[in-house]
Formats: C-alpha cells, structure tokens, sequence
C-alpha cells in the first residue's frame, strides 16, 4: 500500500499500526520511495479480520491464489493473510539488492530496524554486525562478486549461495572489527551529508561525491590490511589472490567431510537434468558450444568463447548460455580430466580477458 492508503488506514483504525511494515524492494531501496504492507502474526489475525478494508484485501489475494496454476500457490489461499514465503525476522539487518550494475564501483547496500519487511528483489542479513557492513560494501566483495555472480542481461543478480557463502574472508580480531566499523560509519555520514539524494545516485560512478568515494577508498584499504599487509597492485591481483584463498576453503571442508553434501547432492542433479537436456539437441547453437577438452582447454580462447555466448544469450534475452567440457561437437561424451582447480584459473583468465575487452566506464 501507499504512504496515503497507510495513513487513512491508521487513523481510521489506530489499533492496527503496529500491522502494517515498510516494504522494501531494489527499486525502494535505491530510490527512496515508500510502499507498505501487511504483517499478520498468528496471535494477532482475529484482530486483522475484525477490520473491513483488511478483510477486503484478504479476499482478493485469496481469489488471486485460488486462481493459479500452481498447487502449493492454491494451497496458500487459506491463508491469504500471510506471505507466500515468510523470511521476515524482526531484527536489525542489512539489506542488498538483488540486481546490480557492474557500472558502479561499490554495492550499495543499508541498514534497516526491525519494522521492514523486505521483498524477493533484496537479500538480507538479520543479526548483522556493523563490520560485515564493510566487507560487503568493500571492492573486494565487488570484484567477487563480479566474477562469480549470475546475470540477467548485464546486471549482476546477488545471490546468497554463489556470492556471499563463498566469498573468502579471513578470521579477524575484534580490533581490526572495530576499526573496519568506524569506516563504515564514515560512509554512513558521507552518505548523510547528501541526504537529498537517493542511492542510486549517490553510486552512479559519473555523480559520486567525492568524500563519499575517499571513505569508500579508506573502507577498502582496511579491508584489504585484514587480508594481508602488503598493498594489492591490481584488480587482477585481488581476485587471483581470492581464488587461492577460495580453493583452500575448499580444501579444508573436503578434508572434513563437510564440503556443501545436501546442496552438492542438490546440484549435482540439476547439472545432470541440464546435461541430459543439452546432449539431446540435435546440434550446437548460438547459446551452446560443446568442447572435447580432455587434456586441458585454451584460456584464450575460453574468454572468447564466454564473451560470444554472452552476447547471443543478450541477444536472444535468454538468462544462460552454455559450454560443456568433454563432449565432442556430435554430441558424443569422451570425459574431461579439467578439475575445479583449472577451472578456478580460467575463471581468473577470463576475467582479465572481458576487463581489457569491455572496461568499466
């Protein structure tokens, strides 16, 4: 609901203010804008449903949902009071949008209190401490974030498994904590200083203020000492350095036994669906390139290869594009000995290869 359709609800019934939540999404995030919501806990439905005009909107998201065509929607229409999915906790957290622009040099992302229920277009971390604040918000995060993350068209979609679980980040002390959390307040006031301005303007790259982008500057080499003493030289640098830190996270969960069972299980099967549904086409296509690469696989040429799958996947308006290794281009599967290691180095190799062919502007 509106700012205006909130108010006149609250001051026709002032007992159920405590209802109604600021709704946030990417674009309220970003912009400044203001829509809310209904959050009905359980001891407090008898009095939601005592309420005419609440009653109404239970009714048209009860017809809404009896009218798809999926059952576990349908199944939800007996509740129409409640969210689909119910993730809100009432906390402090920190919110993320979900799509971002490789066109900025940060990730702009908030605190919210406890009254703001977030929507599917965010991702948020309850309970957080300030200092994570810092890392997420850091060039560091970003340059991860760049190389790993999915995309939609050219944005860059935030994801809590691909982005922030595997992200490599040092155990730290409770000083370099603290030190990590004045920057973050240094930034916060930055922004502060230009309160007449939305987020999204404050990170446009041509538009940033200049001591917003020297906090940020400062943020990023305290982020950095919590890695290493030693100043990194490049982008480059950075990112290899955390493949290498990735790849002994790796390590040390496989020693345990630890690394990932029900979502590699998970994912494994996905992989295998997908496969299936690959092999059975019945050639190669724009958004498709089988590889036999038994041996090994040109870096070169697989920053190529990415680069011109991407663009026909833009192209098309498709979300993914694909190269299979060990399969040869009649389809038939000859295996590959290419292991995560090799493909964590490629992952380095490409990005270096798009950095210098599309450069961040």
């Amino acid at each position: 609901m509106s700012e205006i359709e909130r108010k006149e609800l609250v001051k026709k019934h002032p007992l159920i203010k405590h209802l109604i939540k600021e709704y946030l999404g990417a674009d309220e995030f970003m912009n400044s804008s203001k829509r809310y919501c209904l959050w009905i806990p359980t001891k407090e439905v008898k009095l939601a449903y005592s309420i005419p005009e609440l009653e109404k909107r239970f009714e048209k998201c009860k017809k809404f949902r009896l009218a798809s065509k999926k059952a576990a929607t349908r199944k939800k229409a007996a509740t129409p009071h409640e969210f689909d999915e119910k993730k809100y906790e009432e906390s402090d957290s920190i919110v993320i949008p979900q799509t971002g622009s490789e066109r900025r040099e940060y990730i702009p992302i908030g605190f919210l209190g406890p009254n703001t229920v977030v929507s599917n277009a965010t991702r948020v971390i309850y309970n957080a401490k300030p200092y994570l604040f810092a890392i997420i918000s850091s060039k560091f995060h970003f340059i991860w974030v760049k190389a790993v993350a999915g995309r939609l068209k050219t944005d860059m979609q935030y994801s809590n498994t691909i982005c922030y679980n595997t992200f490599p980040f040092p155990d730290i002390s409770e000083t370099q904590k603290m030190e990590l959390e004045k920057h973050v307040y240094h930034v916060l006031g930055e922004r502060e200083a230009h309160s007449e301005k939305t987020l999204a303007q404050l990170y446009d790259p041509d538009k940033m203020p200049d001591g917003l982008r020297e906090a940020h500057h400062q943020l990023d080499l305290a982020v950095e000492r919590c890695y290493r003493i030693k100043p990194f030289e490049s982008d480059e640098e950075r990112l290899e350095y955390l493949f290498k830190l990735y790849g002994q996270m790796i390590e040390a969960e496989k020693s345990k036994g630890t690394l990932f069972e029900s979502a590699a299980k998970v994912k494994r099967k996905r992989y295998e669906r997908n496969l299936r549904k690959l092999l059975a086409l019945s050639a190669e296509n724009e958004v498709v390139e089988f590889k036999e690469a038994k041996m090994q696989f040109d870096k070169n040429k697989l920053g190529e290869y990415f680069s011109a799958l991407s663009n026909e996947a833009n192209l098309k308006g498709v979300n993914q594009a694909w190269i299979i290794f060990g399969v040869k281009n009649d389809r038939k599967v000859v295996g590959t000995i290419i292991n995560e290691t090799q493909i964590n180095e490629y992952k380095m190799s490409c990005h270096s290869i798009l950095a210098h062919a599309f450069p961040l502007k």
